[in-house]
């Protein structure tokens, strides 16, 4: 008997050294204002958005809902908690996440929360840093169509040469600057602040008419002790593709409503017993071009995440009955995305449709459509 209570005590004190964090989130931005507060159970070495899946299914009158939208390579952006959206466009505002050292330096899907830890989740107005200083970094072609002038101001870091921001912009802004830079002469300019940098795509004076061929001088985006290298780009003749052994499912997500129209499809390999969410994360990953990204809500009456929208194309059920519809061969589905698992063979629809008559086993009494969760699992880490 001394022995299995020992053996008990240890056990319990095995279980209590997972610990707890605090778990806070702060609205002082818009009114009505609120702060709410729990303390959460740590369980394996889960990341911040099981905890936040976790209040809301635990306090659902305290944590009602909050809504993420994933980003290739990126991960999952909070873009509102209780039904308060950030509004970066108009106030700056975003859903700031920090702890007792300051701000964290991962997000909700990636973030792993340790014992003792204060983790807040605060509206925050930005407010750059004296040591955030910026410049311009522009790309400008009025010769060529595709005609495009794109203008982001970035962040200066260290020492670092303008390629690195060339590569930041295509990463962060990858529908406006879509093409991967050539690191040559941009890899030893500087930029400092309040630099206004364009790259504008021009006719070299040859090319105007004028004799200069003989007097050309070194391009200005190359830098002075730089070589001048030239690409160019040939059609392949044949093309080789390593394919992926494994069985495999077809995604696609298909909009013919409103405007942008697209369809895009991909077979994805399958992974072991991966829900449909994992593979929606992997097609932006892979395919950022064609699946931009997608946006999901977490409310405890879902059972798990719904699909508001797919590349920027918002659902609204509650104005025109609008909704994002999950089909396989047979038809709609009956589980969502955090539940539903791919099969080999298997063709997931997303189909962005309108009305009752698309939902499965309908009647006019139907609250909502249902492409939500019978039951919750947290999205693989951003």
């Amino acid at each position: 008997m001394i022995v299995i209570w020992i053996y008990m005590s240890a056990l319990f004190e095995l279980t209590q050294c997972a610990g707890q964090f605090r778990y806070a989130v702060r609205n002082d931005v818009y009114s009505p204002t609120f702060y709410h507060e729990k303390d959460m159970e740590l369980v394996d070495n889960n990341t911040l958005a099981y905890y936040m899946n976790k209040a809301c299914d635990m306090y659902p009158e305290t944590f009602t809902k909050y809504v993420a939208t994933y980003f290739p390579g990126l991960g999952y952006y909070i873009e509102s908690i209780n039904n308060q959206a950030s509004n970066w466009q108009q106030d700056k505002t975003y859903w700031q996440i920090r702890n007792d050292s300051g701000l964290l330096p991962l997000g909700a899907s990636s973030y792993v929360p340790s014992n003792g830890e204060n983790i807040m989740f605060n509206l925050t107005v930005f407010e750059p840093f004296p040591f955030h200083e910026t410049f311009s970094y522009t790309v400008n072609n009025e010769i060529n169509v595709p005609y495009f002038n794109h203008s982001v101001d970035l962040f200066i870091i260290d020492e670092k040469p303008l390629v690195y921001y060339m590569s930041t912009a295509c990463k962060k802004y990858p529908d406006v600057f879509t093409n991967q830079p050539l690191s040559v002469g941009v890899s030893s300019y500087v930029p400092r602040p309040g630099d206004n940098i364009v790259f504008n795509f021009t006719l070299s004076e040859k090319e105007k008419g004028t004799d200069h061929a003989k007097t050309t001088e070194t391009p200005s985006n190359i830098s002075s002790n730089a070589p001048v290298v030239f690409s160019t780009s040939t059609r392949a003749a044949t093309t080789t593709t390593t394919a992926v052994m494994g069985p495999k499912f077809r995604y696609t997500v298909r909009n013919k409503m409103v405007k942008p129209y697209f369809s895009h499809s991909v077979q994805l390999r399958i992974e072991d017993k991966q829900p449909l969410i994992y593979y929606m994360e992997k097609a932006c990953d892979k395919y950022p071009k064609k699946f931009k990204k997608f946006s999901v809500s977490y409310k405890r009456p879902f059972n798990g995440y719904f699909v508001d929208a797919i590349n920027e194309v918002f659902g609204n059920w509650y104005k025109d009955e609008t909704f994002w519809l999950i089909q396989n061969k047979t038809g709609p589905v009956d589980l969502g995305v955090s539940s539903y698992i791919p099969t080999p063979g298997d063709e997931i629809t997303f189909r962005f449709v309108h009305g009752y008559d698309y939902l499965p086993n309908h009647d006019k009494t139907t609250p909502s459509p249902n492409n939500c969760n019978c039951s919750c699992k947290v999205p693989a880490d951003g």
